[in-house]
């Protein structure tokens, strides 16, 4: 075992999921990994080309046509959404095997390719002051809904926009694109509490709730907190939870992370641009541990959240 290998097998949970089911299930997959890889390069190499020959006529036939070379670039681009889209047709094929191998170790969770299985997650976002004025949701292709141990939760990856009329211009604004999470505490909690990260863009401090100051002060200097029952937020916002919020920023490698407790229940939004949850890489083998390590991480750090709710009744 390869000493990248041992560094995965610390956790027992993930190893014995990876050897068992995942490893087999996409060593299959490799010859086909390799033929797209080829069929990717040479696609990629074909517009390359294409583009050095196009950039020579243009230089031959219009000297002082600056402005021709922008199609020329164009060509170029081409070339790497080419190489992109096959390496998404091939991460899909085989997400399409792993995905329902991965769930099965958090209980009942189903994945769901959002372009293909349309989701709404409503305004309960915009109804906790987690996100705001939005009026129209699109969900991507990493979508996930389940119960974990008696506790519905729902993980979408998902970009949140306002339509917008200003002098006479009607367009699409985008509020939040990102990683959003919503599951059921199973248990009545007497306050509505919104912890923003102070390094986040789209935070805008609710009305009618009052700003909290907490004890942690390295905590404190990171997060923003507003609620309308301090007494109750304080016995929400424990040393521990700070804890499981610091993985879940690990987990998916990021500083803006921000939450609520609404309705009995718990929510959290992350910002990125990131192609989270992505596997099937083409230049990678299809069996190399690190990038369903990635993936199971990011999915583990929420349960553990859930967890920490479920043994704090």
């Amino acid at each position: 075992m390869s000493i990248k290998a041992k560094s995965y097998s610390q956790n027992k949970e993930f190893w014995d999921l990876y050897q068992n089911k995942i490893a087999p299930c996409v060593t299959k997959f490799d010859k086909q990994r390799i033929v797209k890889l080829c069929f990717a390069i040479i696609g990629t190499i074909f517009f390359f080309v294409l583009g050095l020959l196009f950039s020579y006529w243009l230089a031959t036939m219009f000297p002082k046509g600056v402005e021709l070379y922008f199609l020329n670039l164009l060509v170029y681009l081409i070339g790497l959404v080419f190489y992109s889209a096959v390496k998404k047709d091939f991460e899909c094929s085989i997400k399409e095997k792993i995905m329902p191998v991965v769930c099965q170790s958090f209980g009942t969770i189903k994945w769901m390719d959002g372009l293909k299985e349309p989701y709404n997650p409503g305004q309960i976002y915009e109804q906790s002051g987690l996100i705001p004025f939005y009026n129209k949701v699109e969900c991507w292709d990493d979508n996930f809904c389940g119960t974990y141990k008696d506790v519905a939760i729902e993980l979408l990856e998902a970009e949140f926009t306002n339509f917008s009329f200003f002098l006479h211009f009607n367009k699409w604004q985008r509020v939040f694109k990102g990683i959003v999470v919503k599951f059921a505490l199973n248990k009545t909690f007497n306050s509505h509490t919104v912890i923003f990260s102070n390094s986040s863009w789209f935070c805008l401090e609710p009305p009618h709730l009052k700003r909290m100051l907490i004890e942690d002060v390295v905590f404190e200097k990171k997060y923003s907190v507003f609620t309308d029952n301090e007494a109750n937020a304080r016995d929400l916002i424990t040393p521990l939870f700070i804890e499981r919020l610091k993985q879940i920023k690990l987990a998916f490698k990021t500083e803006n992370i921000s939450c609520a407790f609404y309705n009995d229940l718990f929510l959290i939004a992350i910002p990125t641009n990131k192609d989270l949850f992505s596997i099937g890489s083409l230049v990678k083998p299809v069996n190399d541990p690190k990038q369903y390590y990635n993936m199971y991480e990011e999915m583990e750090s929420i349960i553990k959240l859930i967890d920490y709710f479920k043994a704090a009744k």
